[in-house]
């Protein structure tokens, strides 16, 4: 039962880093043609190519426009920062985090699915060899 309980203390501490950085991500917006709009809570007013985006902000995006949200990890290496592309004309919201298509493959965060999955299989095996110890109770006068 102690090694479950260290098991599953690393475990916390492993998710809470990853946790931690993903809230330390710096969101920019990246207007490679047209013109974008932005909005928090307001009216709409014109975006800034480098501008800085908060989550849950609102984004007009016009015709003919691509634009990005890209997503600074905080390293110097830009190959592993996140970006968003919105190419067609509507309104979206600055998601919380960067999330793209492949999220859970490696290289992205994925390998946190592995990381579950080898918690709950030495979870599992802990709980199946721990020994069936007495409980004794006795009282005291």
């Amino acid at each position: 039962m102690k090694t479950l309980a260290i098991v599953l203390a690393a475990t916390g501490v492993l998710f809470s880093g990853s946790l931690f950085a993903q809230s330390q991500e710096n969101v920019t917006l990246r207007i490679k043609n047209g013109s974008v709009m932005t909005s928090n809570g307001g009216e709409f007013v014109t975006a800034q190519n480098g501008q800085g985006l908060t989550r849950g902000e609102k984004l007009s995006i016009s015709n003919a426009t691509y634009a990005q949200a890209v997503y600074d990890r905080g390293t110097q290496d830009t190959s592993d920062d996140c970006v968003i592309e919105f190419k067609a004309a509507g309104v979206y919201e600055v998601p919380g985090d960067c999330k793209p298509a492949g999220a859970w493959q490696a290289g992205s965060n994925g390998i946190n699915k592995w990381i579950v999955a080898a918690v709950a299989i030495g979870a599992a095996a802990m709980l199946n060899d721990s020994p069936n110890d007495s409980i004794s109770y006795s009282m005291v006068p």
